[in-house]
């Protein structure tokens, strides 16, 4: 009766194999949607100079927006090649490297006819690679539910009195079919989330819909023009809050110099032709 428990024991150990194989290769696939963020969008040096100048000041420089030259990948109409090209523009933060999402400044900029399309051009990105790392987190969870389920199907019973004693390896039928099938459908799970994975040409098309203004598709003093608004307005908006600030400061000043004069029982001058003692 020894044959039994070793058979048992090592069909478990497989399925455990089994399901940190499959288990990595989901992790493999989480890595690289964590790749695909890496942006393909660089700045370059210089800056493109609009009617509002640099920022002044801490309130400006905390929201200012610079338009910079931006390299980018430029895919083929076939997604199978590219080129990288320098035509570009973006927007950074003061002193910043890092470019900022046209997409996500949307209501910072105002309402622009430049902005829908740069949006409209990620939606579908975005939507793919949310379904396909959903599904790669649970496809890893069902083949982890999966694998505890059957390695845990299998349990030693034990008969018999001393010395007399055999042990017997018995099968959880049920647990053991539901396992496989979880490990099965984690595995068919992960597969679609790959699948749904966008491309390198797709993620770079993303990536310079979201960063960058075109030439030929946009008009470039209408960027500036863009940005020139936000920063104009940013600065009202500073010197106002600077003004309130100033002006609130001021009537604190004025309150603390005020002179109420000696309380009873101070040593004030005494009235006139007053003497001191009897």
């Amino acid at each position: 009766m020894t044959a039994a428990p070793s058979r048992g024991t090592g069909v478990a150990v497989r399925a455990v194999a089994a399901h940190l194989a499959l288990a990595h290769l989901a992790l493999a696939h989480l890595a690289l949607l964590h790749l695909g963020c890496a942006t393909t969008v660089t700045r370059l040096e210089g800056e493109i100079p609009t009617p509002a100048g640099a920022a002044q000041g801490p309130c400006e420089e905390e929201r200012w927006l610079s338009l910079s030259p931006t390299r980018y990948e430029a895919m083929s109409d076939s997604g199978t090649s590219s080129e990288y090209r320098e035509d570009g523009l973006g927007l950074y933060r003061e002193g910043d490297r890092h470019p900022r999402s046209i997409t996500a400044l949307e209501e910072d900029l105002g309402p622009s006819p430049l902005l829908p399309p740069h949006r409209d051009a990620t939606r579908a990105y975005d939507r793919d690679r949310v379904i396909a790392g959903s599904l790669g987190l649970l496809g890893i969870a069902a083949m982890g539910l999966g694998a505890g389920l059957f390695a845990t199907s299998f349990e030693t019973e034990t008969t018999g009195v001393p010395p007399a004693v055999e042990e017997e390896q018995v099968v959880d039928t049920g647990r053991a079919v539901t396992g496989a099938v979880l490990m099965a459908a984690g595995f068919g799970v992960a597969i679609g989330g790959i699948a749904l994975n966008p491309t390198h040409a797709e993620r770079a098309r993303a990536q310079t819909a979201r960063y960058v203004f075109l030439p030929g598709q946009e008009d470039r003093e209408a960027v500036v023009r863009l940005v020139a608004d936000h920063n104009d307005e940013l600065r009202t908006t500073c010197a106002r809050e600077d003004g309130a600030g100033s002006a609130k400061k001021g009537d604190d000043g004025e309150a603390n110099d005020t002179d109420a004069g000696p309380e009873p029982g101070d040593d004030a001058a005494p009235p006139a032709g007053a003497t001191d003692g009897p």
